[in-house]
């Protein structure tokens, strides 16, 4: 009795590492499917200096992000953040990013708010039924001047080329323009936009709320206080030596402190 118990403890062992491989080999094979539908480099253009970082907190991640381009000039730029994580998020970011991509290419003559809630009804159309949400900002550039759209997601950081000052992009214009989730049934809010003008050597900076939220041995946050910042230290060269800086200084806050999230950071600077 005691041999069939140890037998079938064999067994259920071996099915266990069984379903372990697979899924491994599940997760590893969706992270190379979603990260070769996302930037591998950052692109260059003429008039914007472009960086940024992506370190996915699993094989797959529920981060997103996009350049929008035509005749190789910068039309726009996204950030998006699918909830929760493993496959599912990871197959939402798939989906999401070809809808906004195709909604912002093909209605560029429809202004930007409109263009959002048009993303947001075939989103809820796709994912309304189950429980994951998206932030984002999407962003249009026009020579420059720039349309911003916050849908639910940390503000973006500003740094003035002329005085270097920092600061957080709504605060600087003036009201609260952040609109809901995208992709959630049944919330009819507007998708506000606002416009800015951007300078030689003005900077911004997008992240996801792993650069927020994410703490150090001591429990607490770098924070909003953190991110302006390191923003206002970081040197003004580069897009990518101002996104390294920005790295450096958040990884010297949180320490050997393991992330609990996936992390993407994008700089982009005015030349």
């Amino acid at each position: 009795e005691l041999e069939a118990m140890n037998d079938n403890l064999v067994r259920v062992n071996r099915e266990l590492e069984e379903t372990e491989r697979i899924r491994k080999k599940d997760m590893y094979l969706a992270g190379s499917v979603q990260s070769g539908f996302l930037p591998r480099k950052a692109p260059a253009y003429r008039s914007y200096d472009i960086a940024f970082t992506y370190a996915p907190w699993s094989e797959v991640s529920g981060d997103f992000f996009d350049f929008y381009e035509s005749g190789e000039e910068l039309k726009g730029a996204g950030i998006f953040d699918v909830s929760g994580h493993g496959i599912s998020s990871g197959l939402l970011t798939l989906l999401s990013k070809s809808i906004i991509s195709r909604h912002f290419h093909s209605r560029k003559d429809q202004p930007l708010s409109v263009i959002v809630e048009t993303i947001n009804n075939e989103l809820i159309e796709e994912i309304g039924q189950i429980d994951n949400f998206i932030t984002g900002i999407l962003l249009r550039f026009m020579d420059d001047r720039v349309e911003y759209v916050n849908c639910a997601h940390p503000d973006i950081v500003f740094r003035s080329g002329v005085s270097g000052k920092v600061g957080m992009i709504m605060e600087k214009t003036g009201g609260e323009k952040k609109s809901s989730f995208l992709g959630v049934a049944g919330v009819n809010k507007p998708f506000p936009s606002l416009s800015l003008k951007l300078g030689s050597g003005d900077c911004l900076l997008l992240y996801t709320d792993c650069l927020l939220e994410a703490a150090n041995s001591g429990g607490g946050s770098f924070g909003e206080t953190g991110i302006m910042e390191a923003l206002r230290k970081a040197p003004g060269g580069s897009a990518q030596e101002i996104l390294n800086s920005i790295i450096v200084a958040f990884t010297a806050f949180h320490g050997g402190t393991a992330l609990k999230d996936d992390l993407t950071a994008i700089v982009i600077k005015r030349r």
